[in-house]
C-alpha cells in the first residue's frame, strides 16, 4: 500500500545515515543507498551488471591520468539528504588530495549500470545528480545494450540527453584521455 504524499515524513540526513551504519542497523550484505532522505534497497548485482561495472572500471583505471581515481560502488555525498553509491565514479586530483567525502563538485563522471532499476536510475537519480550539478552522468541500459549520456545539469535535469548504441566508443567530457568501447562490454 502506498503512503499518501500528504502524510508528513521525517527525512533521513546523511549524518543520520552514517550513524545508522555505525550503530550496525544495516547487515554486512545489505545493499542500501540514501536517496532524497529515504533508504532505497538496491537490486542484487547480476552477472551482466557485474561484468559491465568491472569492464568500465578496468578500462577507465588504465587510462585516467595520474592522480585521478575510479571509484566502484562508493559513496557520493549530496547533502543534506542523499548519499547514493554509483556503480562507477571518477574524481580528479583535487578531490584525492583532500581525502574527504566525495561531493558533487568532485564528480567528473558518474556511471550507473542498470537493468531492473532502469527507471529509477534514468529518472530519479538523474534529477538528483543534475540538481547537485554532477557534470556528466551515464546510464548503461543492460537490457537494451545502450548508454544514456547526460550532461549540462540544471535544477530540473540535464540539458543534453542522448541515447547511444551499445557498440559506441564514449569519451567522457571531463576525464582527459579516457575512451570506453562499449562494444567490448557486452562480451
Amino acid at each position: 500500500m502506498a503512503i499518501p504524499s500528504s502524510v508528513p515524513r521525517r527525512l533521513i540526513t546523511v549524518e543520520d545515515y552514517h550513524r545508522m551504519g555505525e550503530a550496525g542497523i544495516f547487515t554486512h550484505d545489505e545493499r542500501v543507498e540514501l536517496v532524497e532522505g529515504e533508504l532505497i534497497q538496491t537490486a542484487p548485482i547480476g552477472g551482466d551488471h557485474a561484468w559491465i561495472v568491472n569492464y568500465v572500471n578496468m578500462t577507465m583505471a588504465r587510462q585516467v591520468p595520474e592522480g585521478f581515481v575510479v571509484q566502484i560502488r562508493g559513496p557520493l555525498t549530496l547533502p543534506p539528504h542523499s548519499e547514493p553509491q554509483p556503480d562507477v565514479l571518477v574524481v580528479g586530483p583535487e578531490c584525492v588530495k583532500r581525502r574527504k567525502r566525495i561531493l558533487a563538485a568532485d564528480a567528473l563522471l558518474v556511471v550507473e549500470v542498470s537493468h531492473s532499476m532502469l527507471a529509477f536510475d534514468r529518472d530519479t537519480k538523474a534529477r538528483l545528480y543534475a540538481r547537485h550539478r554532477v557534470r556528466e552522468y551515464w546510464v548503461v541500459d543492460v537490457g537494451a545494450r545502450a548508454v544514456l549520456v547526460m550532461s549540462d545539469p540544471h535544477d530540473l535535469g540535464y540539458a543534453n540527453v542522448r541515447s547511444v548504441a551499445g557498440d559506441t566508443v564514449l569519451v567522457p567530457s571531463h576525464v582527459p584521455g579516457v575512451q570506453v568501447d562499449f562494444a567490448k562490454a557486452w562480451g
